[in-house]
């Protein structure tokens, strides 16, 4: 197989691209985050098309599979944020503080 930058085939490079090219990148100007798929742990809930919902709890959830249809679902890598203000901003100080993250650089 032919080589990419990297040691992946090009084949690979070519699924990540697509991959890429279906994630929701935010606008300019729009708060997101990033997520990077490392070796962590996850814990998401997933509403397939076919109305099934799944609690999984994984490492590497690049591919989650729907165990009703067997659709095979890419994750994507941007998540959109939500900017808190006035007595939603003071109730979320007031009750979770201790999980208010910051970045500690």
């Amino acid at each position: 197989m032919a080589q990419g930058n990297g040691g992946e085939t090009v084949k690979h490079k070519e699924h990540l691209d697509w991959i890429r090219s279906n994630d929701p990148v935010p606008k300019d100007g729009q708060a997101s985050a990033f997520i990077g798929w490392k070796s962590t742990d996850i814990c998401m809930d997933l509403t397939c098309t076919c109305g099934n919902q799944s609690h999984i709890c994984c490492h590497f959830a690049y591919y989650v599979e729907c165990v009703e249809c067997g659709a095979v679902w890419a994750m994507a890598q941007h998540v959109t944020a939500t900017k808190l203000e006035g007595e939603r901003l003071a109730f979320v100080e007031e009750e979770y503080s201790m999980v208010i993250q910051r970045d500690e650089t």
